[in-house]
């Protein structure tokens, strides 16, 4: 018959304990990373940008331009302060290439993308 000790039977539950609070501990660990990937994805796609630039990048990236998004020249265009759209800015390399960017309390946005003022 297999009989254990008291200090054997501790040594188990005290193994066990542990276990049970390790595997706790690494479901906390993912749920906070996939809640802060989660709140960083709304951030970058429903917030104004820091700057026009960025803000023209952005709206590249996300109208399926990844790669001119990074790789092409953004480049301030003529029209400063237009009431409605903002300001103008010109992209080359793509269908739309001039891109209006308007100044809000909380950053840039893209008001408006065409090709002529």
């Amino acid at each position: 018959m297999n009989t254990l000790t008291l200090y054997e039977i501790s040594e188990e539950l005290k193994n066990t304990i542990q276990n049970m609070i390790n595997k706790v501990n690494n479901m906390r660990k993912k749920n906070l990373s996939i809640i802060i990937s989660a709140i960083l994805i709304i951030y970058i796609v429903f917030f104004p940008s820091p700057t026009a630039e960025i803000a023209v990048r952005k709206h590249l990236l996300f109208t399926f331009h990844p790669i001119k998004a990074f790789s092409n020249s953004v480049q301030e265009g003529t029209i400063k302060n237009d009431p409605k759209y903002g300001d103008l800015y010109e992209v080359d390399g793509i269908n739309t290439p001039l891109i209006y960017v308007k100044k809000f309390s909380l950053g840039w946005r893209v008001t408006s993308s065409g090709t002529g003022p």
